[in-house]
């Protein structure tokens, strides 16, 4: 719902004819508001996202490379030159370095006022972004308040919203330590919610983005696999080139997701986001987690704690009293498909002596490792103590 530089193109070009001529790749932006700028000293009044309309009164053609660095360097989305009396035409130079930093510059006919312009599709961004609201709110109140369905499901249903699949892309970013004494956090996601709403435009009208605790959270309509993957890629891509010293992490939901169950995928999404960065993967989805599907599926904190505690309590009580770490490697043993050589490398062991650490765990515990179901049991046990610390 958001208004995106090629909406307003795709209206403008037949209204006023208005005309793109350069840095076409950037054109699925969002535009925050229209700002009639003339000089290059007033570049930095301006906040980020603005489409700046530009006549040359007061310069010219003169320095309008130098204007045009300085209002994107305040993150204007693009310009509108009102070519004729003052700006004649846009400079060759000019159109290469719109083309090469995917800057949009368009024209518009001296006769077309900018002010008509500026009022049309000013009032567009007020109710867009009205929606946009709406639309946010009633998801978030799908996620965080699903028992109040009063909230959300009369929005959704007018709007055709609520018999539509859903799925959630999270990003988890996490600031490099070399990083975190000069990082501006509030900046960082300000920053990266430009790119996936850039990124987001070239894909979906309608889609929500929001940030709660450490986490920005897309929901995305009718989606696959595919599309998910070229989407983070394209993300990744981009906020390469101007953010540094932040590592992403992204969880991906079932594809399939009916608002009455987001509350679920969202919970479950943010366990995944801190093992993608705990295995340093930066992309799980929830449709690979295969026997963590099992343990989210319980969702009962109180059952997973008694769970683990009936089937390897007596090893986390042993290692809590002797100082050893029979949980890690009977998790080692279990996750190297029992292979023993495996799981003794990963802790400089000598084979027999990993031997005589497994002897000993299946003392603790009153079991037999070579009993298959055993080794399940056990292992499930291991899995919930990773999720619960997480």
């Amino acid at each position: 719902m958001a208004i995106t530089l090629e909406k307003i193109y795709y209206i403008a070009m037949r209204k006023y004819k208005m005309e793109l001529v350069a840095g076409g790749d950037g054109i699925f932006t969002n535009v925050s508001w229209l700002h009639i700028v003339e000089e290059i000293k007033y570049a930095s009044f301006l906040t980020g996202g603005e489409l700046v309309l530009y006549t040359g009164v007061k310069s010219g053609s003169g320095n309008l490379k130098n204007f045009i660095h300085e209002i994107r360097k305040n993150k204007a989305c693009g310009i509108v030159i009102n070519i004729g009396e003052y700006v004649p035409e846009v400079p060759e130079e000019l159109i290469e370095y719109a083309n090469e930093n995917s800057f949009p510059i368009f024209t518009l006919p001296w006769e077309v006022h900018l002010v008509e312009l500026s009022r049309e599709f000013g009032s567009m961004i007020i109710r867009s972004e009205e929606e946009d609201k709406s639309l946010c709110s009633a998801f978030k109140a799908a996620i965080f308040r699903p028992e109040e369905k009063q909230e959300y499901m009369p929005y959704l249903k007018k709007n055709d919203l609520l018999s539509k699949k859903y799925f959630m892309i999270k990003c988890f970013p996490v600031i490099e330590p070399s990083h975190k004494k000069d990082m501006d956090i509030t900046k960082l996601y300000y920053d990266l919610r430009v790119v996936f709403e850039k990124i987001l435009n070239r894909y979906r009208e309608n889609f929500v983005i929001f940030r709660h605790e450490s986490y920005l959270t897309m929901i995305i309509p009718e989606g696959n696999r595919d599309e998910s993957d070229k989407i983070i890629e394209e993300i990744q891509n981009h906020s390469k080139q101007f953010i540094k010293g932040v590592n992403l992490y992204y969880a991906v939901s079932r594809f399939n997701t009916d608002p009455e169950s987001l509350h679920k995928e969202y919970d479950i999404l943010n366990y995944i986001c801190k093992m993608a960065k705990k295995d340093k993967k930066t992309v799980m989805y929830r449709d690979d987690m295969g026997l963590w599907n099992i343990i989210f599926a319980i969702g009962d904190t109180k059952s997973l704690k008694e769970y683990k505690k009936d089937n390897i309590g007596k090893l986390e009580k042993y290692d809590a009293e002797n100082g050893t770490n029979y949980v890690k490697i009977l998790r080692s043993y279990l996750e190297n498909n029992c292979n023993m050589n495996e799981s003794a490398k990963e802790f400089f062991l000598h084979r027999n002596t990993f031997a005589y650490h497994l002897n000993k765990i299946s003392e603790l515990i009153e079991e037999d490792l070579y009993l298959t179901e055993v080794r399940s049991k056990l292992l499930i046990a291991v899995r919930i103590k990773e999720l619960l610390e997480e």
